[in-house]
């Protein structure tokens, strides 16, 4: 059930159980959303077991799709396409540069050992930055970009809720 679309996967980072059968996610770029599960039981009509408290609360996020059990999943990017906006969230740092890679490098069409031999960084560290487990210095991260023809820009913007931490 889960599908790529022509600009790539938007990356869910955190699932929070609201009210009934509603979910809030949010993903790597710092949108949040909010979907109640009723709406794609409609489309997919085997999500109405969600119905269940404890069967919904079951459920676990992967970074592409919500798994409940070997016959209910549900891609994020749906939600992503299809829930309402929600007060958007600041996102670590590492977690939207693993973000920003994987993205940039699946639209390019490159493959992570594709992505090394243009960059001359093991595949295995382009895994760890796309996956958030590294902390990649500013020239490696430069240097990625550049090998994927784009330029990396930094703005500095107030935390979402405003304060100096």
């Amino acid at each position: 059930m889960f599908k790529r679309n022509k600009w790539g996967f938007h990356k869910a980072v955190h699932l929070e159980f609201l009210e009934g059968t509603t979910l809030k996610v949010t993903f790597a770029d710092g949108k949040a959303k909010i979907y109640d599960m009723m709406k794609g039981a409609e489309i997919y009509p085997p999500l109405a077991k969600l119905q269940n408290r404890e069967l919904f609360l079951a459920g676990k996020l992967n970074p592409y799709g919500i798994i409940w059990n070997d016959e209910l999943d549900y891609s994020v990017e749906t939600i992503y396409r299809d829930g309402e906006d929600t007060q958007s969230v600041q996102v670590p740092l590492t977690t939207r540069i693993a973000y920003g890679v994987f993205s940039a490098r699946t639209k390019a069409g490159l493959s992570q050992k594709q992505l090394a031999e243009r960059t001359h960084i093991d595949q295995a560290d382009i895994s760890k930055i796309e996956s958030g487990k590294a902390n990649p210095s500013l020239n490696t991260i430069e240097r990625i970009f550049n090998a994927l023809g784009k330029t990396l820009d930094f703005t500095v913007s107030p935390l979402p809720d405003g304060s100096a931490k």
